[in-house]
């Protein structure tokens, strides 16, 4: 179960769960901000967009440690395999988190500040791994996995839009639960899921990128 061709297998699982349920969230989401729909039937729609967009963010934190097995399986990093094992330990913490605030998505800012904080931790690392893979010759035999390592930090990076756009969203719904609709509060949600869509889309694109580069590997 240790093989290559095991965590191959993994990484496109992770690959088709995390694209094909961001496009339910996507059409879910888009129909979500249609005011001739009743409130309930929104909200109902926008709560089955959350709950799918739950895949996604598991697959987003299993990448990592997938990615890193199968590349240190290649000989393309450091021969201990402390690496691996660290990221794995870096992982399960990433995704207990990210499994607490799916559950409580109220819960305390200071877990939304840690997740934020993580995530920009993890693209400066992603950044400057991509960089050093690039000017030296740590990644000489594979300069495509430079490109996924610098990819896998702007999808950090769009992680953290994605949840600054919906935002406004959220705060939207609250507010059309307690108080109805208006022309104002609904072109702030439909606003705030544009938004939203635009940096799902840039993430999609993204996430093309880092197969073509791992599957074609162009820069090889």
């Amino acid at each position: 179960m240790q093989s290559h061709e095991f965590w191959v297998f993994i990484h496109i699982l992770l690959f088709v769960y995390w694209l094909g349920a961001d496009l339910g969230v996507f059409v879910l989401a888009r129909r979500a901000k249609d005011p001739a729909l009743g409130f309930p039937q929104r909200s109902l729609l926008l709560e089955m967009a959350m709950k799918i967009d739950f895949t996604p963010r598991i697959a987003f934190v299993l990448m990592l440690p997938v990615g890193v097995q199968l590349a240190w399986n290649l000989g393309l990093l450091h021969p201990s395999a402390l690496l691996p094992a660290i990221t794995w330990v870096v992982a399960g913490l990433w995704l207990a988190l990210v499994l607490v605030l799916a559950r409580n998505p109220a819960a305390s800012p200071l877990l939304h500040r840690l997740l934020s904080t993580w995530l920009m931790v993890l693209a400066a690392l992603m950044f400057a791994a991509s960089a050093m893979g690039m000017w030296t010759d740590a990644l000489a035999s594979a300069p495509w996995l430079s490109g996924k390592l610098a990819l896998y930090g702007v999808i950090c990076l769009l992680a953290l839009g994605i949840d600054y756009a919906f935002k406004p969203v959220g705060a939207g719904f609250a507010e059309l639960a307690e108080h109805g609709t208006s022309e104002q509060l609904e072109a702030r949600i439909s606003a705030g899921i544009d938004a939203t869509i635009r940096v799902v889309v840039a993430l999609y694109v993204a996430l093309l990128l880092a197969a073509f580069l791992g599957t074609v590997k162009p820069l090889g």
